[in-house]
């Protein structure tokens, strides 16, 4: 059994970042495609699985830590352009405040969320696409730096 050339720490950044696919991540650190799906889904190091999985749960939290801060001024940008603007993009901003309204208010992110009870079921490509599309979304420079 050969030993393992990569460095944990940096194979659990590449995932949760999720700027490289994991065909790439895989060959950047050496293994295989398989191997790393072996990782992923815990048959192989169920230790390393479950450090990706607190990284990933990590990252969620604090990207909500940080929308949150956000969400003033997006509902401001939202309710100015429903009430001021016409089309597509007007009638958007009234659909997704009519169903805030319906749903309820918006509740802060809760920073002591525990990982859900089938964390282990769920997919991880997935996961990382949704964060890939919301680290997009986010704007260059966070509100802390002004």
């Amino acid at each position: 059994m050969t030993r393992k050339q990569y460095d944990d720490d940096v194979l659990i950044d590449d995932l949760v970042l999720g700027r490289l696919g994991l065909s790439q991540i895989a060959a950047k650190h050496g293994i295989s495609r398989r191997q790393l799906y072996r990782i992923l889904m815990g048959d192989s190091r169920p230790a390393l699985k479950a450090r990706i999985d607190l990284a990933c749960h990590m990252a969620d939290l604090e990207l909500r830590r940080f929308a949150a801060g956000l969400l003033p001024d997006l509902l401001r940008l939202h309710l100015r352009e429903a009430t001021e603007g016409s089309g597509p993009e007007a009638r958007r901003c009234r659909e997704f405040l009519m169903k805030l309204a319906v749903g309820g208010p918006l509740q802060p992110p809760i920073v002591s969320d525990p990982l859900p009870e089938d964390h282990h079921k769920l997919s991880l490509r997935t996961h990382l696409q949704q964060v890939r599309r919301r680290l997009r979304m986010l704007p260059k420079d966070s509100p802390d730096d002004e």
